[in-house]
């Protein structure tokens, strides 16, 4: 354990407060923006914080070269430390992502952002979460390139995103559909919740964000295999939506009661292991696709003793178990599902209260009749 005065020598003198300088872009909630906005005020200073593309969130902006207006310049140390934003506290925390000398200073782990694009539209609110996520990437040292696939089929967009991230000397892929809005730090939030777990002994290699079905039914993409069944003489693999699992999480998380993407920090547990996901919004690992065959997203084949009429989805994923790979879903990470408004975790929370209602309702007429 270091000493808070060790730390202080640590940042002050021998790093010189790098992680105060830009570039940078640091997520703030509304407090906290609000917090920074009175502390400038107050120092007669202008004020380090600005409001996102898409007028729905806040954060830190330091552009190359210039230093945090609330670095005491002198000393090296933040005059506001004790009232810093939750970001500035767990940078620390991010160890090997950050280039921290208290974590050993090595080099960010690079992330390859995918788009699978479904036609040639523009969806003006993905564009601006897209784009400032790629401006987070780079500022932060993550940046490890990007491709967007237009192909005549869903998994041809995915193949060639997969064999573009090869590549490239990225570490993580990130699959996102072009229906989506999220926070900046997204993509980032899910690969620091994978390489924490590996420092701490669990191995995952295919980590989901949250996201829900665009539809009445707002249920979860997080999946477990719960059989084999037959359709029109075609065998293929059951999933079930884990709901109940969802739920029971997201109860322990500090989230507001909105349908607003988020990207919450490490330190929540909010990390569930699925049998199956959606590539909406996933990061795998590299030496996952080195392992699975290519091509990696196909139908499963029936010619092969595999369940032929399997969604190349969760065909992935289970020739990725197959190899060894064990996926998780993090409901501490969630992306809105496009309609007129986002779909999000408050559109789901009322239809899983609606599902429990009516079974209850159900269970007692079933024993009254009986």
């Amino acid at each position: 354990m270091i000493a808070p005065e060790q730390i202080k020598q640590i940042c002050s003198e021998q790093c010189g407060a790098k992680c105060c300088r830009g570039p940078l872009q640091a997520t703030l909630s509304l407090e906290e923006a609000e917090r920074l906005g009175r502390f400038a005020a107050a120092r007669g200073i202008v004020s380090p914080v600005k409001e996102s593309f898409l007028g729905n969130g806040f954060y830190l902006d330091l552009p190359a070269g210039e230093a945090c207006t609330f670095l005491d310049k002198a000393t090296n140390l933040c005059s506001i430390h004790d009232e810093r934003p939750g970001a500035c506290k767990m940078y620390p925390l991010q160890e090997k992502l950050t280039g921290c000398l208290l974590s050993g200073w090595v080099d960010p782990v690079k992330i390859f952002i995918g788009v699978p694009r479904s036609g040639e539209r523009t969806n003006r609110p993905f564009e601006g979460c897209l784009l400032n996520m790629h401006n987070y990437l780079r500022a932060t040292g993550m940046w490890g390139g990007a491709f967007e696939a237009i192909g005549a089929t869903v998994d041809d967009n995915q193949n060639d995103i997969a064999a573009k991230f090869l590549e490239s000397n990225a570490d993580y892929c990130v699959f996102i559909e072009d229906d989506m809005v999220f926070k900046s730090n997204t993509a980032a939030a899910l690969v620091w919740k994978m390489e924490q777990a590996t420092r701490q002994g669990l191995d995952i290699g295919i980590l989901c964000g949250l996201y829900f079905q665009r539809t009445d039914n707002p249920y979860p993409h997080f999946y477990r295999r719960s059989g084999i069944r037959t359709v029109n003489d075609e065998r293929t693999l059951e999933h079930t939506s884990m709901e109940g699992e969802v739920a029971e999480l997201l109860k322990g998380l500090p989230l507001t009661d909105d349908n607003e993407p988020y990207a919450l920090s490490p330190e929540f547990p909010s990390i569930m292991e699925i049998d199956a996901g959606s590539t909406g919004l996933v990061a795998i690992r590299r030496d996952v696709f080195e392992t699975v065959r290519y091509p990696w997203f196909r139908r499963m084949g029936a010619e092969i003793g595999e369940p032929g009429g399997t969604p190349p989805d969760f065909a992935f994923f289970y020739r990725a178990a197959q190899a060894g790979f064990k996926a998780y879903g993090d409901v501490g990470t969630c992306a809105g599902h496009l309609t007129q408004v986002p779909i999000g975790t408050k559109a789901f929370q009322e239809y899983y209260s609606r599902r429990l209602e009516i079974k209850e309702m159900a269970d007692a007429e079933a024993i009254t009749v009986s």
